[in-house]
């Protein structure tokens, strides 16, 4: 039987041929690539929202808000140089996550994608978890009054200035490696890889 199909075959006529067919027809749709500007909105919106400069500007935007917000809404536009002091004292934070994920990107662009999430080791989430806890266990301080001489609203302005940088470095070192690289990062909120080829418009 295998002489009879390998002869069949062979000769142009074998049952799987018309399938496999088929089926390269279908692989050949899948990976066509959509040129850019070219879809409905929503591919088009789905294409923005994937690339990961868009979703950290995103989360940037938001960060600087809130953080205006707690200076500016909560603490009534007061202490203005608490604020400024948050912001001094937020940047090296800022800067060390910045340099954490470019060398996070590095390993993208010579190994591969990665799940992100696991290139955070427990030092990092103990790290986290201790400075999300201290700050919140100050501001309780304040506010039940077992901090003499320091108010809400002189905690509430140097907290917004501190999370209103939060992302910058982030941002910064996103902008700064897809210029230098030019290339794309896309994250589908588990893999953190670079955008396909033919994907977006050449530069």
């Amino acid at each position: 039987m295998h002489f009879i199909d390998a002869c069949r075959k062979y000769l142009g006529w074998c049952p799987n041929v018309e399938a496999q067919i088929r089926l390269a027809e279908i692989d050949r749709v899948r990976d066509a690539v959509v040129p850019p500007g070219s879809g409905s909105f929503q591919d088009r919106a789905l294409h923005w929202i994937g690339l990961f400069q868009n979703q950290i500007l995103l989360q940037t935007i938001g960060t600087v808000c809130a953080g205006v917000f707690i200076y500016a809404g909560l603490g009534g536009v007061s202490h203005s140089i608490l604020f400024l002091a948050g912001i001094l004292a937020g940047m090296p934070l800022s800067a060390a996550v910045g340099f954490l994920y470019w060398r996070i990107f590095n390993e993208i662009l010579s190994v591969g994608p990665v799940v992100l999430w696991n290139r955070f080791d427990k030092t990092w989430w103990i790290i986290t978890g201790v400075t999300v806890a201290a700050s919140l266990c100050i501001w309780a301080l304040v506010l039940i009054g077992r901090i003499p001489g320091v108010s809400l609203e002189m905690i509430t302005a140097f907290f917004g200035g501190f999370i209103s940088i939060s992302f910058i470095g982030m941002l910064v070192s996103i902008w700064k490696w897809e210029s230098g690289t030019h290339r794309k990062l896309h994250y589908d909120g588990q893999i953190l890889g670079l955008e396909k080829e033919g994907n977006h418009s050449p530069r």
